[in-house]
Order: C-alpha cells, then structure tokens, then sequence
C-alpha cells in the first residue's frame, strides 16, 4: 500500500505542478496581451496540447499570426522605403534646379565681368 500511495502522490504533484503552470501561462498570456506581447509565453514543454491550451489557440493559429505580422511589417517596410526613395528624388530635383540657377548666375557674373566698364 506505501507504494500505491507513494505513486499516487506522485501523481498528485505533477498534476498539482501541470495545473499550477496553466495557471501560470494563462496570467502571463492575460498579461502579455495587455502589453502586445506575442501569444507564446512559456517554452514548450513537450505537451502535444501546447498552444491549445490556456486561449492560446492552436500553434497553426499561432503560426499563421506569426506571418501575417511579418507580412504586415514588409509592407511597412516597403512604403517606407518607397517615401525614402520619392524624397530623395524631390531633393535630387531641387539640388539639380539650385545647381543649375548657381550656373546661370555664374555665366551672368562673368558676363558683366568680361563687359568694359
């Protein structure tokens, strides 16, 4: 019998322990939502239910999330990149216009240079 029970209390502790680490999870999701943290807060644990669990939703849920930002930041990124690439070209214009007025006032100065007084 102090087998059966050293095995049931066993038992008990990890069940004890599992539910204590759900409960654990759970906050930190709660928490982690509050602050825009991702939806996997705790390592994974060999648990074939992991990202099932706790409002995880299920790991393709996760997965797809996961790529769906990623998307979302590359387009992001790109328009980005496009507003860096068309103020550039606004500045090119303009140093270009400027240039070309600096060459024209130059030519009139050595023009009214070159003139006897």
């Amino acid at each position: 019998a102090g087998v059966e029970g050293g095995d049931e209390d066993e038992g008990e502790r990890v069940e004890r322990e599992r539910i204590d680490r759900e409960a654990a999870n759970w906050e930190a999701y709660e928490h982690g939502h509050e602050h825009g943290a991702p939806y996997y807060d705790s390592p994974y644990d060999g648990s074939p239910y992991y990202g099932t669990r706790g409002g995880y939703g299920s790991v393709a849920e996760a997965r797809l999330r996961r790529l769906e930002e990623e998307a979302a930041d590359a387009r992001a990124q790109r328009r980005e990149e496009r507003r860096e690439r068309r103020r550039d070209a606004r500045e090119d214009t303009k140093t270009a216009r400027l240039l070309g007025e600096v060459k024209a006032l130059g030519v009139s100065v050595r023009r009214l240079a070159s003139r006897p007084p």
